[in-house]
This record gives structure tokens, sequence and C-alpha cells, in this order.
């Protein structure tokens, strides 16, 4: 992740230092760039990162991957698409040298 004096802790609540090692996004935003500038920009992704000078440096330089589940929506997925859901969460953590806890619920 960045730096604390990349200042984007502004937005968070608390005083103790962070240190994420990975974010496992469901649902949110997946092409922050995009979001910037142009036709599909969000003025909550431009204030979040409007006063960084290298803000498209920031939005695209992490390990990612993609799953999606054809027809999954947000959720009411099957047992088999769940197992493939976390089974490919923990394949990616591994890959990128994250230990991880993650137990699906059962």
């Amino acid at each position: 992740m960045l730096q604390a004096s990349a200042g984007l802790e502004r937005q968070c609540p608390g005083t103790e230092e962070l240190k994420v090692a990975a974010i496992i996004n469901w649902y949110g935003i997946t092409d922050v760039n995009d979001l910037l500038d142009g036709a599909n920009m969000k003025t909550y992704a431009v204030q979040w990162l409007s006063s960084m000078q290298n803000r498209d440096e920031i939005a695209t330089g992490v390990p990612n991957q993609l799953l999606t589940i054809p027809g999954g929506k947000h959720g009411g997925f099957s047992r088999e698409e769940s197992s493939k859901i976390f089974a490919t969460i923990r394949e990616f953590l591994n890959k990128n040298g994250v230990t991880n806890n993650l137990q699906s619920s059962r």
C-alpha cells in the first residue's frame, strides 16, 4: 500500500498506523483510473486522489486478479461458487506472499 506520508489517511478514523497486507474487493470499484477523468469520472475518486501528483500511478500500481461469477450479481452464491471464490482468494494471497487464515463460511 502507500506510505503514511501519501496523505490518504485523512479519510480514515483512528490514530493507529495501519499496515494492510491485502484487500479483498467483493463489489467495489476496480478501475480507479477510469473514475478520475472523462465520462466515468466520480467525485469520490477525484476527492480521494486529487492532491496526489502521481495519482495515475497510485491508481494502477498493485497486483490484482478479477474473478467473475456468471449471473452472480452481489451475492447468493451457490456452495460451488463460494468454494471457487474462496479458493481463488487463497491462491492469490499465497501467490503474493500473504499469510492468511481465511475460512469460507459453511
